[in-house]
């Protein structure tokens, strides 16, 4: 059995360039990425009263921050808003 080598490059443009569908999913998946974070970005900059209009405190915020650097950091902030909006209507 015989191995060729191939160039980095040329594997990269088949696979990129085949059908173009995991370059539309990278590309979606660093949109997503990014508005996230102007979203995080976005909430960080609402004042307390704002928050808590919409089921969150400031350290619901911070928690977000512990996980990893390309997590989604709002989902994790949606899932606190959408358990206390719960709470509140059993309540």
């Amino acid at each position: 059995m015989t191995m060729v080598a191939t160039p980095f490059a040329s594997v990269f443009s088949s696979v990129v360039f085949s059908g173009g569908a995991i370059a539309r999913r990278l590309a979606a998946a660093i949109g997503a990425w990014f508005q996230a974070r102007r979203d995080y970005r976005m909430l960080c900059g609402m004042n307390d009263c704002e928050l808590r209009d919409i089921g969150l405190t400031r350290c619901d915020l911070r928690d977000a921050t512990a996980v990893g650097h390309f997590d989604d950091r709002t989902s994790i902030i949606a899932s606190r808003s959408f358990e206390r909006r719960g709470r509140r209507r059993s309540s």
